[in-house]
């Protein structure tokens, strides 16, 4: 009876994993938000999410690739079959897979070494002018940059196995990761490990990442080996630069656009003012994430239809997605509101840990709107294209800016505001660049 509830509910075990990754990702702001509460005071919470805003550079380093590399795989999915870790099919789609792995790895590897030089300076400038002694600090966050460039550097083994459909096993591990991580942070913020709860935690995502590519080695190591007499097949200059430059850029922007908060407050208003900033974006980023998961689980499928061309799926598909980010969001907003209330009520003193509910409000709608059309660029990049990248850079630019002169002048309000204006008004025009670039097909 409750396996053919869950077949009903999750129709492919890829989304069954995919959503039991994403809810376990989550709610893990909304559980933290207590041991925070009781565990940190106001400093140590402002350090803390600044240290995670400041993991958002590696998307900067990404440039976008990790969803290039779902897309192209996917392509050369369809002429190609993996039973237990072997590929068999077409060889001229084999060799462009190759060619798209290996470069995926030697990037990511380049990428997590430039990685930990550049998080260390951005790190060493903003946290050394609070006048907090080094070894409240600086050890913590050493740790921290060394592990989480670890994880970069696995970034690619997961792309490639979700590009080839192996979704269900890729969000398994991710499920295990999340839910390994959240146990191991909340345990030692119990026990008073304080800013080093969530370096340390993060040991646990990196053993999870090594197991899930040793149980793999095999396929890996036919990706990255070169077979004798092997070409090129896959031109980088004219098929993936242009798509990933675009992307990158709009990434970049977008990415910016959503993690400058925290580091700002802590710079103009103090490491107590950016805790509550800092878990106030948490919640509302673990809502938004939710909403996508649909999306982002299915980015392999869309890719698939576009190159059958199956238009009338797409557009059913995209919809669905749509229509569940839709409700998902404002289910979350009326769970939100009775627990702001009841809060208020019974622990009015958590609420002290995060932004006013005017703030809060301002935010969780920001991200609705930059969130709730995933499935259409979704779309739009299955196509090879990236229609958006203006959009984003102009967005990005404007909430920058606009969130560190509205912080200066009149607090987190200003920054919640701007970033709520800027989506707000992007919002119709992204969905008339959708609806152009629809046309087209």
């Amino acid at each position: 009876m409750f396996q053919s509830i869950l077949n009903l509910i999750f129709p492919e075990k890829a989304f069954f994993w995919g959503y039991a990754e994403k809810i376990a990702r989550s709610v893990t702001g909304p559980i933290s938000i207590f041991f925070v509460v009781i565990f940190l005071d106001l400093k140590s919470q402002g350090y803390l999410f600044t240290f995670i805003s400041l993991l958002t550079i590696k998307f900067v380093l990404e440039l976008g690739l990790t969803q290039i590399i779902i897309t192209f795989v996917a392509y050369e999915k369809n002429s190609i079959n993996i039973k237990k870790n072997f590929l068999k099919g077409r060889f001229n789609n084999y060799l462009r897979l190759k060619n798209i792995s290996r470069y995926a790895f030697i990037w990511f590897f380049w990428a997590s070494l430039i990685y930990i030089g550049l998080l260390n300076l951005v790190g060493f400038i903003l946290f050394n002018s609070a006048g907090d002694p080094y070894d409240f600090w600086l050890p913590p966050f050493l740790l921290l940059c060394v592990l989480s460039a670890i994880e970069i550097f696995f970034i690619p083994f997961y792309a490639v196995k979700e590009g080839l459909a192996k979704i269900d096993e890729v969000y398994q591990y991710k499920f295990y990761k999340t839910i390994l991580f959240l146990i191991a942070y909340l345990a030692l913020l119990s026990i008073g490990a304080d800013i080093w709860s969530y370096s340390v935690a993060l040991f646990l995502n990196v053993t999870v990442d090594f197991i899930f590519v040793m149980k793999n080695k095999s396929l890996f190591l036919s990706l990255i080996r070169t077979v004798k007499g092997q070409v090129a097949r896959l031109n980088w200059k004219t098929e993936i630069f242009p798509m990933q430059s675009r992307i990158a850029i709009g990434s970049i922007s977008g990415v910016l656009s959503f993690s400058i908060f925290t580091p700002f407050s802590f710079n103009l208003l103090g490491p107590e003012t950016a805790g509550k900033v800092g878990l106030t974006v948490a919640i509302v980023t673990g809502i938004s994430t939710l909403s996508v998961v649909p999306s982002m689980v299915s980015s392999q499928k869309i890719a698939s239809l576009v190159e059958q061309k199956n238009i009338g799926m797409l557009d059913n598909l995209i919809l669905r997605l749509l229509a569940i980010s839709f409700v998902i969001h404002i289910f979350s907003l009326l769970i939100l509101i009775a627990l702001f209330y009841s809060l208020e009520e019974f622990f009015p003193f958590i609420l002290e840990k995060v932004l006013d509910p005017k703030s809060f409000l301002l935010f969780f709608f920001a991200m609705m709107f930059s969130l709730i059309s995933t499935p259409l660029s979704i779309f739009m990049r299955a196509h090879k294209e990236e229609p958006l990248m203006w959009l984003s850079i102009f967005t990005g630019v404007f909430i920058c800016f606009g969130s560190y002169f509205g912080m200066y002048l009149y607090g987190a309000i200003g920054a919640a505001l701007t970033f709520f204006m800027v989506t707000f008004l992007s919002f119709p025009i992204l969905i008339s660049i959708f609806f152009r670039f629809r046309s087209r097909y």
